[in-house]
């Protein structure tokens, strides 16, 4: 059965690693590997999410990180209680209920933080990814036409966005 847990900065070297991974496994998300010589950076990161609305939770199986979900406050003060979240589950193990899990993680993080707005961003073409954000509640508000570059094709994004309150 799939946990959900907060990162932590011990986390680390592991959250670059499952990055990395997704980096190279999939063209579905718009993910940028991560120099592990940058660890240290990523570990001081996450030690900073312990406060404030922004948090990374980790999806865990058996002892082994195989998701994550990132929580990135905006920053204008007028923006404050919108979330953007990013969300990666390893290949292996997508459609085991990693992804459902972590959202339904994502929201109770987020309310208790004064959230009021969860929003991300998916490739229109993501139709696994789409189902199950629709499946969370979460509605498509708008569509980024030609937005990402996937060699010499740009694609579109679907804006799509879950009211808390």
């Amino acid at each position: 059965m799939p946990i959900i847990r907060q990162a932590v900065p011990g986390d680390a070297p592991a959250v670059v690693a499952l990055i990395n991974g997704l980096a190279a496994e999939t063209d579905q998300m718009v993910l940028s590997p991560i120099d592990p010589a940058r660890t240290e950076t990523v570990a001081k990161h996450l030690a900073r999410l312990a406060e404030g609305p922004e948090f990374m939770l980790l999806a865990m199986a058996e002892e082994t990180i195989v998701g994550f979900l990132l929580a990135s406050a905006e920053s204008h003060p007028d923006r404050r209680g919108v979330v953007e979240i990013d969300i990666g589950v390893a290949e292996k193990f997508r459609g085991g209920g990693f992804g459902r899990r972590l959202l339904n993680a994502a929201e109770g993080h987020a309310v208790a933080r004064g959230v009021h707005r969860l929003q991300l961003r998916v490739l229109s073409e993501n139709s696994r990814a789409i189902a199950l954000y629709q499946a969370a509640g979460f509605e498509v508000e708008g569509l980024m036409r030609k937005v990402v570059r996937r060699g010499d094709a740009l694609k579109d994004q679907y804006l799509m966005a879950k009211l808390l309150n």
